[in-house]
């Protein structure tokens, strides 16, 4: 009966080759927004701030990672 099972491991390289494609959607988007917020004159393109994004966002990321993986460690 245990031969029978499959792992499902060949699928998984498949659904990281789309994730990865997906992700590098986020580029042109994030530059289609700043453009557009910089010619509505809606955000200061200037270098406190630009760290500031790249800090809160690169904080944000992490702790949202951190909190699904602790959460899945717990929980499943």
């Amino acid at each position: 009966m245990k031969g029978n099972v499959k792992s499902g491991k060949g699928s998984s390289f498949f659904k990281g080759i789309a994730m990865s494609s997906v992700n590098m959607l986020a580029v042109p988007f994030y530059l289609g927004i700043s453009i557009y917020l910089a010619k509505m004159d809606k955000i200061i393109i200037e270098q406190p701030f630009i760290m500031l994004f790249v800090f809160g966002a690169s904080f944000g990321s992490f702790f949202v990672i951190l909190y699904l993986y602790i959460f899945r460690k717990i929980y499943y």
